[in-house]
């Protein structure tokens, strides 16, 4: 309708503009990447390596200390010398994290699980913060609302596109880890529905724990975990490659405005 109105009240023109399109697109894996790691990681904590919920918060913690110190510095930053270059960099180091992350999820190692958290933390802030003003630099000012609008929508779509799609990719890979479980213990029917219970942390997975004798619960216990890690671990590294993938992208599709050049409305963008 507003594509073949002479008037439109939305002018969609507005939303196809490289700097808006790039920052809408880094805004979007930025919020995918980092709901996804946020909700994994916590049940990681908790159901694999038998964390409480404040051991878990607190090895988590390194994760929010980017966003709590860095915003106002990247602002000043981008305030005096724009430049596309902090959000693509933001969303490399990102990558790097989360590549990090999963070697430290397979590898059960928390010291370095810390570090890349703390590390992602960091990337957060260099890729929302710069990349709203990008968008906001590129349009004139009674078009505000719109980007500002466009770029939440688009912030809030990658965290829901990003948790179904890492979640139909998290079931596959945990679902062949515990196919394989069943097969070489033999578990029958109702024994998988409860196997599918414990790897949810459920009554019944206990009391499948309970019915087996203890080499073989331990066996159980360990693999339903093994799994959950499998599944963790794909998730991270396809949410890297998509954030790497993401850099490729801003960078064709700013080509020449990698530099900082002035756009329609005269500031820097």
């Amino acid at each position: 309708m507003e594509r073949t109105t002479a008037d439109p009240l939305i002018d969609l023109g507005m939303c196809r503009r490289p700097n808006v399109v790039a920052a809408a697109g880094g805004l979007a894996l930025a919020q995918w990447a980092s709901l996804v790691l946020s909700i994994y990681l916590s049940l990681y904590l908790q159901q694999v390596l038998g964390y409480s919920a404040l051991q878990a918060g607190l090895v988590a913690l390194p994760g929010a200390l980017g966003p709590l110190l860095l915003p106002r510095l990247v602002g000043r930053l981008h305030d005096y010398a724009p430049n596309w270059w902090t959000v693509v960099g933001g969303a490399l180091l990102g990558a790097v994290s989360l590549m990090l992350v999963a070697l430290a999820v397979d590898r059960g190692d928390v010291v370095t699980l810390m570090l890349a958290l703390l590390a992602f933390g960091c990337a957060a802030p260099l890729v929302y913060t710069p990349a709203s003003g990008f968008a906001m630099s590129a349009v004139p000012t009674a078009a505000y609302g719109l980007i500002g609008g466009f770029t939440t929508t688009a912030r809030q779509l990658g965290g829901v596109l990003g948790l179904a799609v890492s979640g139909m990719l998290f079931a596959q890979v945990q679902a062949g880890a515990l196919a394989h479980l069943t097969r070489t213990e033999r578990l029958g029917t109702v024994q998988r529905h409860d196997l599918d219970s414990l790897v949810s942390d459920g009554e019944r997975g206990r009391r499948l724990l309970d019915s087996l004798p203890r080499p073989s619960a331990q066996a159980v216990l360990d693999s339903a975990n093994g799994a959950y890690t499998a599944g963790f671990t794909a998730v991270l590294l396809a949410t890297a490659g998509l954030l790497a993938l993401g850099c490729v992208s801003m960078l064709v599709a700013l080509r020449h405005r990698m530099s900082g050049l002035t756009g329609e409305t005269g500031r820097p963008g």
